[in-house]
């Protein structure tokens, strides 16, 4: 999940000679950081979705926030970290948005944000891996929003409702409706730093 390349940026400074490869599912992605990097020949560039194309072994893999979006968050974290001699990862926790699925508890529907997992769950399935070194994390942060209308369409462009559930049509039109309130919502996010070998 390279988004718009940031994450090379930083590194960038430090390993000048390495051999990147950016991966995103998103070809507009993937054509910003082509763009980005068009001079450099140690980057290659591929479109894909990280759960189920087959990567080869690499020294370091880098993933931030876009791990839980897969439909198997521990298989994909196994692969990754087999593929790897560190993994290094960040992914939303159960808790992320608990402001929004309380709010729409409200009008009788489960929330339909797709569920993160426990932490103490996660910790468990990584230490079940025996990694030689490791540093686990974790970190909340808030972001307030004026009102349901602009938290909505921050869902939206974000990809955090990305479930098979549908919110009923009448019902989101009634939260956007609703009076201009602001509200916060909490972010819960895990950081997972793994040496293999």
């Amino acid at each position: 999940g390279t988004g718009t390349g940031y994450i090379p940026e930083i590194l960038l400074p430090h390993y000048r000679n390495s051999l990147y490869m950016l991966n995103d599912i998103a070809p507009k992605m993937i054509e910003i950081v082509e763009n980005k990097f068009l001079d450099r020949g140690n980057f290659k560039f591929h479109v894909g979705d990280i759960e189920n194309d087959n990567f080869q072994d690499h020294n370091l893999i880098i993933s931030n926030l876009a791990l839980q979006w897969t439909n198997n968050l521990e298989k994909t974290l196994e692969k990754f970290y087999k593929k790897s001699n560190i993994l290094a990862f960040s992914c939303l926790l159960d808790g992320t948005f608990k402001e929004w699925n309380n709010i729409v508890r409200n009008y009788n529907i489960t929330s339909v944000i797709k569920k993160y997992p426990k932490e103490k769950v996660l910790i468990s399935f990584l230490n079940k891996l025996n990694p030689k070194t490791y540093h686990f994390d974790s970190m909340e942060f808030q972001l307030t929003f004026p009102n349901n209308r602009s938290f909505i369409y921050y869902l939206k462009s974000l990809g955090a409702n990305a479930r098979n559930e549908v919110m009923p049509i009448n019902i989101l039109k009634s939260l956007i409706k609703e009076p201009d309130n602001e509200f916060t919502v909490t972010y819960k996010i895990f950081f997972g730093i793994m040496k293999r070998i």
